[in-house]
């Protein structure tokens, strides 16, 4: 995800945040043991967090990851 003029959002102290990747996303899922074959409701309530969460969600389909539905 970039922000604006293409550049990454920077953190709390000014350096770029960290950026997650489909497989981090899965990688932490299954940490919090959550069932990786089951399908996952992401709510997206319209916001970036939200939307960038519904992105990587569904990135991840193509690293294995579960079927993906967005709740409005």
């Amino acid at each position: 995800m970039r922000g604006p003029k293409g550049r990454h959002p920077a953190g709390p102290g000014g350096e770029p945040s960290a950026q997650l990747t489909p497989a981090g996303f899965l990688s932490t899922l299954s940490a919090l043991g959550v069932d990786l074959k089951a399908p996952l409701a992401v709510a997206v309530s319209g916001g970036p967090d939200s939307a960038a969460l519904l992105y990587v969600a569904c990135a991840s389909r193509g690293e294995g990851g579960p079927p993906v539905h967005a709740i409005t």
